[in-house]
């Protein structure tokens, strides 16, 4: 049986969990048949390239074992069409040398059988049917980001060129509606983690690329799927932490909603769509390698205005406060913390806001924050915290603390994160407080364009 996910947030049951995967794994690469999620090969926690290919009967909430990949591969992609799975690309170690595979699995005889390879060998890419088409898409080639688009029929089990993504990424998230192909987020580079918002379609009638709403957040390692006429984005990383957003993006309005995020953070991971459900499996928890044999399972609860309340934490209702070495400015929709240290002792600045939040509505809190970090000079490590308020204004002990989460240094770019935090801050006072942690001279600042709680 699927079993609700209990977590402090006492989520509305968004999230079920599902059956664990049975081989813990990261950058692997899936499809369905039906009922049946194919889960392929990726890196165990050891960093061994796996051939374990495991199925998961989305009604029977069961696991079992099929035939293993002809070839262990890591950062490949699948996908299904006419009763099959078709696997591409990857890599056959951790050593990130790129292949040009294409394996083919027949469920009905238990069977791989090799397809004529890709042109281009490459890893961490994309690939979609559309109408009988498989698309492969971007990845990585020999160190470099790739923006190539090559097109494989089945049925002449031949090759051929199409135009080229117009931004060149791996690791990026693709999904499929009404005919057309959108791939978002990524890095560009090489290896290093540089994240990239783009989401671009492809009109696969056409032939033409369309750059289309950027998603809020950067993120790479991410996985997508789509239901009806949107996809969502899950997960992904970056050098410090990895992440729980679950951002969707409607092709029809071309706007991201922020939807109720997923209760474990992770890169490297998959989302698959069944019916009306999307099936979130696997990936690493912490940046680099890391594994995991979870199965999350999301469904999007239409929830309408009379049931949800936002509330506006930068507004002239609420006035934050500087401490220590922190001075603050704000206006109605945004808020500034400037840090300038000139000693050595480590010193928790920060701007904080005591607030009590009244509602009837807790059954599930989100919070938005959009926001800007940088330190000018010296070092800095930023936090965001909901503490106790009963505790003093000078108190930094831990046995006070709610809820907290370290945030990004994004170098004065804009990065959007939605965190579920406990239900248990509502109805009671308390501070929240954002942090710019030092230890030695520097400045620092922090620019908060939007921190919202979200009540269902």
């Amino acid at each position: 049986m699927l079993i609700p996910l209990i977590t402090s947030s006492a989520m509305a049951q968004s999230w079920l969990q599902g059956a664990d995967m049975i081989t813990a794994r990261t950058d692997f690469s899936t499809s369905n048949i039906g009922d049946d999620i194919y889960v392929i090969g990726g890196f165990d926690l050891s960093g061994n390239t796996l051939d374990v290919v495991e199925v998961y009967n989305v009604k029977n909430n069961s696991w079992k074992s099929v035939a293993p990949l002809p070839q262990g591969l890591n950062h490949a992609a699948a996908a299904s069409y006419d009763g099959k799975i078709y696997v591409v690309g990857g890599s056959i170690s951790s050593e990130w040398i790129p292949t040009n595979y294409l394996f083919i699995y027949d469920p009905i005889k238990n069977q791989w059988t090799e397809g004529n390879p890709m042109p281009t060998p490459r890893g961490a890419l994309n690939a979609l049917f559309v109408n009988g088409t498989l698309y492969a898409i971007g990845g990585l080639d020999n160190a470099k980001s790739s923006n190539i688009n090559e097109a494989y029929d089945p049925l002449t089990n031949k090759w051929i060129s199409k135009p080229s993504m117009p931004t060149g990424r791996h690791h990026a998230a693709s999904a499929t509606v009404d005919n057309k192909i959108y791939i978002t987020g990524g890095r560009a580079g090489s290896y290093a983690l540089t994240n990239v918002n783009a989401n671009e379609m492809y009109d696969t009638e056409t032939e033409k690329w369309t750059a289309v709403e950027p998603m809020p957040s950067k993120r790479s390692g991410i996985a997508a799927a789509a239901i009806n006429n949107s996809f969502f984005v899950f997960g992904g990383e970056d050098t410090i932490k990895t992440y729980s957003n679950n951002e969707e993006y409607d092709t029809q309005d071309d706007k991201w909603i922020s939807q109720e995020p997923m209760p474990s953070s992770r890169h490297g991971l998959a989302a698959v769509s069944v019916d009306d459900r999307i099936f979130v499996i696997g990936g690493g928890p912490r940046p680099g390698l890391s594994v995991s044999q979870v199965n999350e399972i999301y469904t999007k609860k239409p929830w309408g205005l009379a049931q949800s309340q936002e509330i506006n934490l930068i507004d002239n209702k609420h006035t934050w406060k500087p401490f220590v070495d922190a001075t603050v400015s704000q206006n109605q929709s945004n808020l500034h913390m400037v840090v300038v240290t000139a000693h050595n002792d480590t010193m928790y600045n920060r701007a904080f806001l005591p607030v009590q939040i009244n509602s009837t509505m807790n059954k599930s809190l989100i919070l938005n924050l959009d926001y800007a970090s940088q330190s000018a000079r010296g070092n800095a490590t930023f936090m965001a915290e909901i503490r106790d308020n009963s505790s003093e204004v000078t108190d930094n002990s831990s046995n006070k603390i709610l809820w907290y989460n370290r945030l990004n240094n994004t170098n004065g770019q804009l990065s959007n994160e939605t965190h579920t935090i406990p239900s248990n801050i509502v109805n009671r006072p308390v501070e929240l407080r954002l942090y710019a942690i030092t230890n030695g001279t520097g400045e620092h600042i922090l620019a908060v364009k939007k921190a919202s709680i979200m009540i269902h």
